[in-house]
């Protein structure tokens, strides 16, 4: 049995999609503090709770016979808190302590648990430009970088004395419906006509891909054989520049993004993911280029 932790949030959203299309028969328990945008019929092996992350003591018990915990929960976005690392604190790492400690007094343990990290702002910026491994330092400039650090952190402590083992998905940018990243902000802004604020002149590099690509990586994982804790890089491995995805954007609706540039100091500007290691292990590359994902979503 699967339990997801932030079903209805935006990778969450996309995960349950691809888990009803490809698992019916496999048994998902799904965790969120609502349900709103999520299909309302589900197959019979999947259940619903709405409960706080906050309050362990709540779900805990329904845990309990779950084999697989994946945990996409977030109390903040990557630049909810640039100057405010006790509010990162007390939202994003706090709650993961106290699930991770009642958790281990939990009667039935689970045997893996995935936490959904992030690529770009654990690494930050290298001192090179060229993609990231796993093993490359660790460098966050931002508190939600650096809670994102604490949890991984946390999770590897616990798991030394737990029967479980962990998977940290250093995620790159993922791109699609339902999220709140650069495409869906153009097309708000074409079909607004308010203009788009682009940081750094739009010449930031990141790693953008698909989230349902993530969505059946994630799948992988869960049914991974190998035990042992592991961290992957999870992204295209190749690098973008703002004003690429937004010539994209324009080229696929035929209509232009109004920008305006905006300088910003805290802007990384380079960050790509090497992706080897995932691919190796189980297969897995993402194979959508920008201007797929932008075209799918803009028909859709």
């Amino acid at each position: 049995m699967i339990a997801i932790w932030g079903a209805n949030g935006f990778i969450g959203h996309h995960l349950v999609r691809k888990l009803i299309e490809t698992r019916t028969q496999e048994s998902v328990r799904l965790f969120s503090r609502n349900f709103d945008g999520l299909p309302t019929e589900y197959p019979s092996s999947f259940s619903k709770y709405e409960c706080d992350f906050m309050n362990p003591q709540s779900y805990m018990k329904k845990l309990e016979d779950c084999k697989t915990i994946i945990l996409l929960v977030t109390g903040s976005y990557a630049r909810t808190n640039l100057r405010d690392m006790d509010a990162e604190l007390r939202h994003s790492v706090e709650p993961y302590r106290q699930f991770l400690e009642t958790l281990s007094q939990n009667k039935n343990q689970p045997e893996h648990i995935l936490y959904a990290s992030s690529g770009g702002a654990i690494y930050g910026t290298p001192s090179e430009k060229v993609p990231l491994l796993e093993s490359s330092p660790c460098r966050p400039s931002t508190p939600y970088g650096l809670g994102k650090l604490l949890v991984e952190n946390m999770i590897a402590e616990y798991a030394q004395n737990s029967p479980w083992h962990y998977t940290h998905l250093r995620i790159a940018n993922p791109v699609g419906d339902q999220g709140n990243g650069l495409v869906n902000a153009a097309f708000r802004a074409i079909r607004s006509g308010e203009r788009l604020q682009l940081l750094s002149a739009g010449t930031s590099v990141r790693d953008y891909f698909d989230v349902q690509e993530l969505a059946q990586a994630i799948i992988l994982l869960c049914g991974r054989g190998n035990h042992e804790s592991q961290i992957y890089n999870i992204g295209s491995g190749r690098g973008l520049t703002a004003m690429n995805v937004i010539d994209c954007v324009n080229k696929v609706t035929g209509q232009k993004v109004p920008v305006t540039i905006k300088e910003d100091e805290d802007s990384m500007s380079y960050n790509v993911l090497d992706c080897g290691k995932i691919e190796k292990d189980i297969g897995w590359k993402a194979q959508n280029t920008i201007e797929t994902i932008i075209t799918n979503m803009w028909h859709k």
